[in-house]
């Protein structure tokens, strides 16, 4: 909703008005005659704008009056922002026709921005671009006032404030190319504040529903309604929220502004990426994906969903290059969170909700049943969780439950009842079923035609291949594939569900780690190490190395290789301790040719090893069991000599 409190502090925070805002004011009469000529391009308009629709809606009122009071502009320029061409533009790669702002011929070329098509000039050589739609012109006003901080060398930068951004964009001091009239600047800045303050104040007593997603309270469970860009029908209708953060369109390498082919394809994904949900996916796409040429148009988990691309846009997504996986297909990512993928309810959620958001999108599409993955366009194992998981037949029959419940809207219908097919169901032929030795048709050899009412057992992951969805079953003639159906219709019907899944198993603890016993100095010790053994505090051996005696029980943060004590080349021991692992240590030692510290305790076959200090922890003290000795005293005062320890960490560390 609109931001007031955003116009003195950061006017890229003042936020988004609703469709019904914008709606209201480009039908709505003023003195300068009757609806705008703007209403027909509204919605695509409004999702252009997006966060930014507020104040993109009240400059186009005092620009304008919504493009009815142009002189040089008129309503055909479609550019009811008054933007202007920028001569240094790297990005005005197009060249585009300038006309005459009388006589509306052609008098010479310019580069203009990818979406414009060229510009109007008027007597004194002032020029402003001219668009096929109104749209494109809010798109390129959005990228020079927020997306694209490079534009005009970064001269919206410094601005913080509304007052200070219109100063920039209507600089006072310039005058109008016909009229000669100044720029008014304090009258600029009240007509938008105005404005704002009006879409807010309507925004507070709206209570017809919000497009950003809608949510609607029915009788079963809450539906959002969501304007898509580039979906036709309106907006759709989801069982959770879909929200808009449309990449932009000066992003040309995650969006190349290319139309989608027809007839359209469904093609799901999997993000692969155990940490993030859609929002983190999402985000990371709208800010250029790394510099990857990537791109899909939804992102979806268990809770929420993104649009990212328009629908009637091509996304680089099914790695085919130009073939029909990029340029035919509408493509979902689905969120694998790892706290969504191992939980079995949130991951059956969000598998329905990508099903749910493609069916539908699918439907209005007209696109080409059934759904397919990413597998079907190149070598790679995607959406890898349910592929692994033998959860693409639950998916693929969601989809189509969705995809017939869409088209059954559409055309005013009931939606039609869909069965869910699993691993483990009883099926039977409607029709004479070819059953192939594997999924597809062509070349792949038939084991035997299945006569009407045979049954067969699923017995494995659904498959897409040569333009059907394929099940692999066991039958009384064989096990092998048969095609699910075709455009929708089903030649198979289900007669009795898996036997009931037991439920997962709870994973075992993991069991403490144990630490090594301790163990008594050994008699073969030949180092003059045993005379300081039960000393207190620090002391310093003939070589002069630092010792402290601890008596810790000690736990490894990572892998350690323990190397032999009291020599002078020493070699690693094998049996290294693992992370997690734990010991008891002896003596803290320092090292004479280094500042590093390591802790001795005792090894394998009496013998002495090292370990660096800095790759453990210290767990508590060790006990000293029956009938073993820390040197010739019993009684050590370990507290002591922990104490003596941190002072030396202490002076070591400064």
């Amino acid at each position: 909703m609109t931001n007031l409190s955003a116009v003195t502090s950061d006017y890229r925070r003042i936020g988004r008005t609703t469709l019904d805002v914008w709606t209201h004011y480009l039908s709505e009469p003023s003195a300068n005659g009757g609806a705008s000529p703007l209403l027909p391009h509204a919605t695509a308009m409004w999702t252009e704008a997006g966060e930014h629709s507020a104040l993109c809606l009240a400059q186009m009122k005092l620009e304008n009056d919504f493009a009815r009071t142009g002189i040089i502009i008129q309503p055909e320029d479609g550019n009811p922002l008054s933007l202007r061409p920028w001569i240094e533009d790297p990005r005005a790669v197009r060249t585009g026709d300038v006309i005459d702002w009388k006589t509306r011929k052609r008098v010479r070329t310019l580069k203009v921005p990818p979406y414009a098509v060229g510009a109007v000039i008027a007597s004194d050589g002032g020029m402003f671009l001219r668009f096929d739609d109104p749209a494109m012109c809010v798109r390129e006003w959005r990228r020079r006032i927020a997306d694209d901080p490079g534009y005009k060398h970064g001269v919206y930068l410094p601005a913080k404030s509304l007052r200070d951004f219109l100063n920039i964009y209507a600089p006072p001091g310039d005058t109008h190319p016909v009229t000669g009239l100044p720029n008014e600047n304090t009258k600029y800045y009240e007509v938008v504040t105005t404005m704002l303050e009006r879409f807010a104040a309507m925004e507070a007593d709206d209570t017809s529903p919000d497009p950003q997603p809608d949510p609607q309270e029915g009788n079963d469970m809450p539906t959002y309604r969501t304007v898509i860009p580039g979906l036709p029908g309106g907006p759709l209708e989801t069982s959770f929220p879909v929200k808009l953060m449309i990449v932009p369109a000066w992003r040309t390498n995650n969006r190349p502004g290319i139309k989608a082919r027809t007839p359209r394809l469904s093609v799901q994904h999997e993000t692969a990426n155990s940490g993030t949900y859609a929002a983190a996916e999402a985000n990371y796409l709208y800010n250029g994906a790394g510099g990857r040429q990537a791109s899909w148009h939804f992102t979806v988990d268990d809770r929420e969903g993104y649009v990212t691309i328009p629908v009637d846009e091509v996304a680089w997504q099914a790695g085919d290059g130009s073939g029909p996986g990029n340029y035919n297909g509408v493509a979902c990512e689905l969120a694998v969170h790892r706290d969504i993928v191992n939980n079995p309810t949130r991951r059956a959620q969000s598998q329905k909700n990508a099903a749910e958001l493609m069916g539908k999108v699918g439907a209005r599409l007209n696109a080409t049943p059934p759904a397919r993955q990413h597998a079907n366009f190149m070598n790679k194992n995607c959406p890898a969780q349910m592929r692994n998981r033998g959860e693409s037949n639950r998916y693929v029959d969601w989809w189509h439950h969705f995809y017939q419940m869409e088209k059954a809207a559409m055309d005013g219908k009931p939606a039609p009842e869909q069965p869910v097919f699993y691993i483990g169901d009883t099926i039977k032929a409607l029709v004479p079923l070819n059953l192939r030795q594997r999924a597809g048709t062509g070349n792949v050899p038939v084991i035997a035609t299945l006569p009407v009412g045979t049954q067969a057992v699923i017995n494995g992951p659904f498959e897409w291949k040569d333009g059907y969805g394929w099940l692999p079953v066991e039958t009384s003639y064989g096990n092998g594939f048969v095609a699910m159906g075709e455009n929708g219709v089903l030649w198979i019907e289900k007669v009795k569900d898996r036997p009931a899944p037991q439920p997962e198993p709870e994973p075992e603890p993991e069991p403490e780690p144990q630490y090594v016993p301790a163990r008594p100095i050994p008699a073969l010790l030949e180092t003059d190490l045993k005379k300081y053994d039960t000393a207190e505090g620090i002391t310093t051996d003939d070589l002069g190395q630092d010792f402290i005696f601890v008596a810790d029980v000690i736990e490894f943060t990572k892998d350690t290789v323990a190397a032999q004590f009291a020599v002078k080349n020493p070699k690693p021991v094998k049996a290294p301790y693992h992370a997690g692992d734990r010991a008891i240590a002896a003596w803290l030692v320092k090292s004479q040719d280094t500042d590093s510290w390591w802790y001795v305790l005792a090894g394998g076959d009496d013998e002495w090893v090292r370990v660096p200090y800095a790759n453990t922890k210290r767990v508590s003290d060790a006990p000293l069991l029956p009938g073993q000795e820390w040197g010739e005293s019993e009684e050590a005062d370990v507290s002591d000599v922990i104490n003596a320890l941190k002072d030396v960490l202490d002076d070591s560390a400064q």
